[in-house]
């Protein structure tokens, strides 16, 4: 998917790496989910991954709104992630939720946001975070937003679909 705000043109897979261009100076074996491309013509990866814990981009998923989920579904969206390789993912413990809740899935919630945090990564001077909002008629992606924060070197990718409610959040 891509999507365009303030001079940058940002290209992102919620699950998958992204298909880069033939000239680019992002290294293909960084893995990256999304990288933007400046109007000058510039690159910039936005996620990283190269193998072990160090260097690489940190998720982290945060429920909107939402009751606490099973934590065997929780588990099931880190394996998913962690086939993928990338180790360092969990969740968010901060969350306000209702840990008391009988709540099988994601069902429920608004919506998933997912920060992806470069702060430890040399070569990526800026974060990621994807707002997935729930909308259970939405069959292709609606409301696809790209907010660029410069001052914070933030991308705030917000979109809504139907499986932003559900158990496959991450799976369009």
């Amino acid at each position: 998917m891509e999507v365009e705000s303030g001079g940058y043109k940002v290209y992102f897979d919620v699950c998958r790496v992204v298909q880069l261009p033939a000239k680019t100076n992002i290294d293909s074996n960084t893995h990256p989910l999304a990288y933007a491309k400046t109007t000058s013509g510039d690159y910039l990866p936005l996620t990283r991954y190269i193998g072990g814990q160090n260097g690489n981009t940190e998720f982290k998923f945060n429920i909107i709104k939402a009751k606490k989920p099973d934590p065997k579904k929780v588990n099931s969206i880190h394996r998913v992630y962690k086939k993928l390789g990338f180790l360092n993912v969990r969740w968010n413990d901060d969350q306000d939720v209702d840990l008391d809740s009988s709540t099988d899935d994601l069902k429920g919630s608004d919506g998933l946001k997912i920060d992806a945090n470069n702060t430890n990564v040399e070569s990526i001077n800026w974060n990621l975070q994807l707002s997935l909002m729930c909308d259970s008629e939405a069959k292709e992606v609606k409301n696809l937003t790209l907010n660029v924060d410069e001052s914070n070197k933030l991308f705030h990718i917000t979109l809504a679909h139907k499986d932003a409610c559900g158990y496959d959040v991450i799976g369009f």
